[in-house]
This record gives structure tokens, C-alpha cells and sequence, in this order.
């Protein structure tokens, strides 16, 4: 888009050069700070990382924050300028979409006659991201800094005159507008990618690849026909040989963790169906002999017995270092009549995380026992059948997976054009009008 004709220099670090005819003004003269009572209000108004704009939110009757208390809480119109103090580096500012109330840890503002108050936050949360705002708070510790209205009001806004700033934000408006509707139907396509992806990998683990395969009543609810010459068995049968496994990883605890050693993985790198690199957690020999610990080696299978989704594996890749696990995985170390890959997609199809959920106990997080889990009974085909369905799975999924990948890229590469677009319009490296 063109620029516009003349610019001069600003004044102000993280603005630059600014139209000629805007003026720059710091923010005490555009904004105004409110304290109303809050008598009457029942919903609670939020201010929200990564630009959201303030919404009502659920009242929070527990945990850190004990919202129903209320002590000093103020009252919020709709069209109010809102401000997190505590999370203001993070952009946590907006317009209020409703009426409501507060904690004290917000601003409340009102915008003068010839400020638009939607333009106003939105140069805040440009500000936000150059990190002017965390260069001007109080504290050093994310989540811990402190910036109020008083440092707010000291602080230079670029200021066209209403009627620009009223266009601005209309033409803001129409392009995040078009822009979250190619998000939207992007976010849909991998939806629907992940959907095909999951639906090919439970066919082809819980019926093979022959659709012409003679059928049999596997006798287990959740698996239904399976070929006829699959074989049925509970898990744990899989660490019945000499030399197999089928045990919970350690239980060790945050004191026992240090810098170097052995590696230690937890739930979070068990992935569906693959390993996640994540995390750096180690413990040290001394350690590993203390607690009398089970190594873990390549080719293992991890099973995770928490978190949605219960049940999800991976193979334990070759990390060039010695590994132990924590308790919340299974360790299962089969012998040479199973594949890993195999299990890794027997593990990742839908029907199993549908019976796992059936199986997990716990009110505020799923958990499944190794017990419970080892008795579940699966259909097997044999070893030669296995690494064909792996070799066809491969290459399938790594299709989709780059189809996937390519559809979340182009949603950062959107995400990041509204967010330039935006810095552009609102400082006038752009002319909209």
C-alpha cells in the first residue's frame, strides 16, 4: 500500500517518522482513569495475552486468584479501555465488550473525544510487542512487572485526527476481518487432515489393508471384526518372553533432577504416535543406582498412562545418551515377533484413545493403571503383516503430516501479515484512507 506524502520524525524510539500532519501525544491527555463501583455487576471482564481484546470470563471460585472476594474490585462499561498492569508487556489490553467488573489490577479507562479508544490499543499492543512496555515496567520477572496508569499516561501515542483514527480502525476492521476468515478455513483443513489421518491409521491397524480379508468377531467391544488371522491378546502378553518388558518408568522425584547425567523423559515427550523433543531433565548415575532405576533403551515403546490422550505411544529414539522415564510411563519392550512402528500406530488409532477415556479414572485429570492397561486386548497381525501396514502408514502419514505442516505455515505467515498490517496502519507507514 502507498505511504503517505510527507513524514517527520516522531520524537519517540520505538515509533520513528510519523506523517507529517499527526501529532504525537503522551497518553495522559488521551485517557482518562475511572474507579467505579462495582455494585451490581456479575460478570467479570478480562483482559487477555496475545492482543485479545477484553471479554467476559467465567467467575473463578478457587486457585491462586479468589475472584468472589472482590476486595476493590471496579465497574467496567462497554467501550472501556482496559489495562492488565501485571500483564501490559504481554499487550493484555483492550476495549471492554461488555459490562462487568474488574480486579484492582487493571486500568479503567475512558478516551477522550478526539482519541478512539480501539486505536489507542491497538498502538498499545504495538508497543507491547516492540518491548517498550517491558522496558518500562516495574520488576523483572514475567508475570511479575508492574506497569500502572501512571506509567501508562507518560507514555507517546502517534495521534491522527479522529476522523483518520475512526478510518483506520474501519479499514483494520474489514482486513483482520478477511484475514481470521483464512485462518479460520485453514485451522478447518487441518482439522480435517488430522481427521483423515486418524481415520487411515485406525483402519489399517484394526483391519489390516486388505478389504477383502476374511473377517472374524475379535470377542473385545472396541475393536468389533478383525481379519481372521489376526491374532487376539491382552498387552502385557507382548513382555512374556525372556527379555521383554512391560513395567511403569521411575518414580523420581524434582529434587532428583540435575543438569547433566541420564536422560530422563517424561509423559510430555510421548506424542501421538511419535517422540517429542522437549524438556532437558536429567539425573545423575548416583542417582540412577540409588532409586535402583530401569534404563530405557531404542526401539522401546513408551505408553503414557495421563493426559488426554491416556494411552498414547512412541518409540524411543536413539538420543546418543542413557534414558530412564518417570512412573506416569510404560515402559514395553517386546521381543522380535513385534514391531514398535507397528505398536506406536496401533496405539495412535481413535478407537484405542475412545477406549482408553472409557478406562481412565481421576476427577480433574485421566489416568490409566498399568494393570488396566496391560489387560486390554488387541488384535495382532503377524510380524511380515506388521511392517507392511508400518511401510504403508509411513508413507501416507508423512503426506499428510507435510500437508499439515504447509497449512500451519501459511496460518503463521497470515497471523504475522495482520499483525504488520496492523503496526503499519496505526503508526502511518501506510495510508488507509
Amino acid at each position: 500500500m502507498k505511504r503517505y506524502p510527507k513524514y517527520k520524525d516522531s520524537g519517540v524510539p520505538w515509533l520513528g517518522q510519523v506523517p507529517a500532519h499527526w501529532e504525537v501525544k503522551r497518553a495522559k491527555y488521551l485517557l482518562r482513569q475511572l474507579n467505579r463501583p462495582a455494585d451490581g455487576e456479575t460478570e467479570i471482564v478480562t483482559a487477555f495475552r496475545d492482543g485479545v481484546v477484553t471479554r467476559r470470563s467465567n467467575r473463578r471460585e478457587d486457585g491462586f486468584t479468589i475472584s468472589t472476594k472482590e476486595i476493590g474490585y471496579q465497574g467496567v462499561k462497554t467501550g472501556d479501555f482496559v489495562l492488565h498492569s501485571m500483564d501490559a508487556a504481554a499487550g493484555c489490553v483492550g476495549v471492554s465488550d461488555s459490562d462487568g467488573k474488574c480486579s484492582p489490577v487493571y486500568a479503567v479507562c475512558s478516551a477522550v473525544p478526539n482519541a478512539n479508544q480501539w486505536y489507542l490499543s491497538d498502538v498499545f499492543r504495538v508497543m507491547a510487542a516492540a518491548g517498550w512496555i517491558a522496558a518500562h515496567s516495574k520488576g523483572i520477572r514475567q508475570r511479575s512487572t508492574d506497569f500502572r496508569f501512571d506509567e501508562l499516561a507518560a507514555q507517546f501515542f502517534p495521534l491522527p485526527t479522529r476522523g483518520e483514527q475512526d478510518v483506520i480502525i474501519s479499514f483494520l476492521r474489514h482486513v483482520t476481518l478477511e484475514i481470521d476468515s483464512a485462518i479460520s478455513s485453514q485451522e478447518r483443513m487441518i482439522e480435517l487432515l488430522k481427521e483423515r489421518r486418524s481415520a487411515i491409521i485406525t483402519q489399517a491397524v484394526t483391519k489390516g489393508l486388505n478389504p477383502k480379508a476374511k473377517m472374524k468377531d475379535s470377542g473385545v467391544p472396541w475393536l468389533g471384526q478383525v481379519p481372521a488371522h489376526w491374532e487376539v491378546r491382552p498387552l502385557k502378553s507382548l513382555a512374556w518372553s525372556p527379555g521383554t518388558l512391560f513395567i511403569d518408568g521411575d518414580w523420581i522425584e524434582s529434587e532428583n533432577i540435575s543438569d547433566a547425567g541420564i536422560r530422563y523423559l517424561t509423559s510430555g515427550n510421548v506424542g501421538e504416535g511419535l517422540y517429542k523433543e522437549q524438556g532437558a531433565g536429567f539425573i545423575t548415575p548416583e542417582t540412577f543406582q540409588e532409586l535402583n532405576c530401569e534404563e530405557v533403551f531404542p526401539r522401546d515403546v513408551l505408553i503414557s498412562r495421563l493426559n488426554l490422550p491416556i494411552g498414547r505411544a512412541c518409540v524411543v529414539p536413539d538420543l546418543g545418551q542413557r534414558i530412564v522415564t518417570c512412573v506416569d510411563n510404560v515402559i514395553l519392550r517386546t521381543n522380535g515377533s513385534f514391531s514398535p512402528n507397528f505398536l506406536a500406530y496401533l496405539f495412535s488409532s481413535k478407537t484405542h484413545f475412545d477406549n482408553m477415556e472409557t478406562l481412565g479414572r481421576g476427577s480433574t485429570m485421566l489416568r490409566i493403571s498399568r494393570t488396566t492397561l496391560g489387560n486390554v486386548r488387541f488384535a495382532f497381525p503377524p510380524f511380515n503383516e506388521q511392517l507392511s501396514i508400518v511401510k504403508y502408514l509411513d508413507a501416507v502419514v508423512a503426506e499428510l503430516d507435510s500437508t499439515i505442516s504447509s497449512q500451519e505455515r501459511m496460518i503463521e505467515l497470515l497471523k504475522e501479515r495482520r499483525s504488520a498490517i496492523i503496526t503499519q496502519a496505526v503508526t502511518g507507514q501506510i495510508d488507509v484512507r
